[in-house]
């Protein structure tokens, strides 16, 4: 099944990896939940599959 959505787009790894490599290149500070650009890395690594499709299944 081919999908063309918006939220398709904005999570395919290619978008989402070069969203992730700008906020770095920017030397990104963290967000309300105070991970570092370090941590997120590691919790995407392990969790980026997941929230994928919890955000897909809405």
């Amino acid at each position: 099944m081919e999908t063309t959505g918006l939220l398709e787009s904005i999570v395919h790894r290619d978008n989402l990896n070069l969203a992730y490599r700008q906020v770095k290149r920017n030397k990104g500070s963290h967000g309300v939940d105070n991970m570092s650009m370090e941590d997120s890395f590691n919790y995407l690594k392990e969790n980026g599959r997941e929230l994928i499709q919890d955000l897909l299944e809405g």
